[in-house]
């Protein structure tokens, strides 16, 4: 009964996250292994990737705030890209479907295979994202010089993270900056008016082994 103009993005949309999920699932296995010991280490990766995500809900705050991930092999692997809304309401994470089982899948990708890349938050820009950290007492990231606009409340906030080796750590507000510069390049729209954050910290990564390299 739902009307087809409707109907048809929705569809599409979910379409188009059912390949980058078939795409990264490939490349994951491709990274971990088939065996039984491949299982284990797909396992480890997921419940990193799981924690991953609900910390960057919990850190985005209350809102709906728009999740972006590009990451490819070191050895100039194939790029593979993500986009997920996340959406907390009174605290509550309200579920993204297929387009967060997609972003999951593709972050494992990338960690599993010790890949390069970024992610970013931006910032619901009528809510707004919360200092990191403010609920379990953590310091809040450090900021620029303010503005009238950041007085204002009026400036979207973006953050970022770095996936180096493997691994995510905070960018500074450079880094945001300059990581959104290089996403206009490619052909996407520079955010206007945006506030470059650095990320805040996330959950590290123990790998089977809890060696050195991404599994472990």
């Amino acid at each position: 009964g739902e009307r087809l103009a409707e109907l048809l993005p929705v569809l599409l949309d979910d379409h188009r996250a059912r390949v980058r999920m078939s795409v990264a699932c490939a490349a994951l296995l491709d990274a971990v292994g088939e065996d039984p010991d491949g299982q284990f280490r797909m396992a480890a990766v997921m419940r990193y990737v799981t924690s991953v995500y609900l910390a960057l809900a919990e850190g985005a705050g209350e809102g709906c705030h728009l999740l972006t991930l590009r990451c490819h092999g070191p050895e100039d692997g194939e790029e593979l890209t993500s986009a997920v809304d996340v959406c907390v309401e009174e605290g509550r994470l309200y579920p993204a479907g297929r387009d967060a089982e997609a972003f999951c899948v593709t972050l494992a990708a990338g960690v599993a295979l010790g890949g390069e890349g970024a992610l970013l938050l931006h910032g619901d820009p009528s809510a707004g994202v919360r200092a990191a950290g403010q609920a379990d007492g953590r310091s809040a990231p450090a900021r620029g010089p303010a503005s009238p606009a950041d007085d204002a409340g009026l400036r979207p906030p973006v953050l970022g993270w770095a996936l180096t080796s493997g691994r995510l750590r905070p960018m500074t507000a450079h880094e945001v900056f300059d990581e959104l510069a290089d996403d206009a390049a490619r052909g996407m729209p520079f955010p206007p008016g945006v506030d470059p954050r650095p990320g805040f910290p996330l959950p590290g990564f123990r790998g089977v082994g809890e060696g050195g390299g991404p599994l472990g």
